[in-house]
């Protein structure tokens, strides 16, 4: 029972990663900086820059970005890949693509810094055909 408790657990945080992909120009930074706090400090120093880079790009454009979650699969007992699809609204050209994103959570406990009862200390982004 705890092994099934765990897995429920397990699979809404794995739920809660499309925060990060529902974002808009003004928002972005905000998303990211949340998305951020659920990140060990090794995997947020290793974002850190690609996140920055794509802040950059978006000021001043004028985009929006939403996300369905097309499917979560468990992989083992802390990684899932979780298929979406992304729907991004840019001036006149709306566009949609589908992404496969992989994240291993662990569990730690809730502190002062981290409020949250896991961190996520994998995470990984592939485009689908």
């Amino acid at each position: 029972i705890l092994f099934i408790n765990y897995a429920s657990e397990s699979l809404k945080r794995a739920e809660q990663l499309p925060q990060l992909y529902n974002y808009d120009q003004k928002s972005f930074s905000e998303h990211v900086s949340l998305s951020g706090d659920l990140m060990t400090a090794s995997l947020w120093t290793e974002k850190k820059e690609e996140f920055t880079k794509i802040a950059q790009k978006l000021v001043g454009e004028s985009l929006s970005q939403t996300t369905s979650i097309l499917e979560i699969r468990q992989v083992d007992d802390d990684t899932f890949q979780i298929d979406l699809n992304i729907h991004i609204e840019r001036k006149l050209s709306p566009s949609n693509f589908k992404l496969r994103v992989e994240i291993k959570i662990k569990s730690k406990p809730r502190s002062t810094e981290n409020p949250y009862p896991f961190e996520v200390e994998h995470y990984d982004e592939q485009q689908l055909s």
